[in-house]
């Protein structure tokens, strides 16, 4: 097999390897073994290779990722406690925040 079709079939256009290498970094994480058979049977499916595959999974996770609503999240909490509804903005209640209590 030519170095050319190698390169397609790895997912690489011909011609510019080098420049497709020197604008990637190399990391090393740890998988699941099952997330890792996941990854490895979508590559053979798809015939990609593996970090293709990879790149283009994390790729599409942060693009969904929007994050965690705190204010969701915690609705069914809010307002549920009881105490002065000033806590948060009242420096008062921090006076003594930091400092040793006597014993």
């Amino acid at each position: 097999m030519s170095p050319t079709r190698r390169s397609v079939r790895r997912g690489l256009t011909p011609g510019n390897t080098q420049a497709y290498y020197l604008n990637m970094v190399a990391r090393t994480i740890k998988l699941p073994r099952a997330l890792d058979a996941r990854i490895r049977r979508a590559a053979q499916a798809k015939k990609r290779n593996y970090s293709t595959v990879m790149r283009e999974a994390i790729a599409r996770g942060l693009e969904t990722s929007e994050g965690i609503d705190m204010s969701v999240a915690l609705a069914g909490f809010i307002g549920a406690g009881e105490g002065p509804g000033d806590l948060s903005t009242n420096k008062e209640y921090f006076r003594d925040i930091g400092r040793r209590r006597a014993r």
